[in-house]
């Protein structure tokens, strides 16, 4: 279960949509700047039961910088 991550106006938006179809796989939308949207990523991840999250590393470090500040709380 693929989450898609980015934009119709990047490369990586083919390579995410065709990969997961030539491979059966489930893609999963999110909602327009659903990436930027921490909580409302985990909540999706967690509701799919996603399997490949492709985050640029700024991105991957918000969201490890989210789910560390949570746990704490």
């Amino acid at each position: 279960i693929v989450i898609q991550t980015c934009g119709c106006s990047f490369d990586e938006h083919i390579q995410q949509c065709m990969g997961s179809f030539m491979l059966g796989s489930t893609l999963v939308f999110l909602r327009p700047h659903g990436n930027l949207d921490m909580p409302y990523l985990c909540q999706t991840i967690e509701r799919n039961q996603a399997t490949v999250l492709d985050l640029v590393p700024t991105s991957l470090s918000y969201l490890c910088e989210f789910l560390n500040s949570d746990t704490k709380r």
